[in-house]
């Protein structure tokens, strides 16, 4: 067991990456061509988004949040891999002998 822990992956930050990266991909992909500008917002942002769905499928794009949690993970797997004796995991099990507590102040 690793003494340093994890780092917890939040849902809403993988949420806000999902949402940046379908933001650029609209401006990749460009306004789909022959638009009806008198339809309400909620179809011309359907068919934009559907268009770009397509382009993604298609080229088998991963998302933003996927790619995060893959190397996450590869990261992970890498590191519990590594030899016992190499530095990494003695940095990693290393336990200080003094250590700050919270809440006091040295003066």
């Amino acid at each position: 067991m690793l003494s340093s822990g994890h780092r917890t992956v939040y849902q809403s930050a993988l949420c806000r990456m999902d949402v940046l990266f379908h933001k650029l991909l609209r401006m990749v992909i460009g306004v789909p061509v022959n638009l009806d500008w008198s339809r309400p917002w909620q179809e011309i942002w359907h068919g934009w988004n559907m268009k770009a769905q397509t382009i993604v499928s298609k080229h088998r794009v991963k998302s933003s949040s996927n790619r995060c949690l893959d190397s996450y993970w590869k990261l992970r797997l890498y590191i519990a891999n590594l030899p016992p004796e190499g530095l990494v995991q003695k940095t990693l099990l290393w336990k200080p002998a003094y250590a700050r507590v919270a809440g006091t102040s040295s003066t």
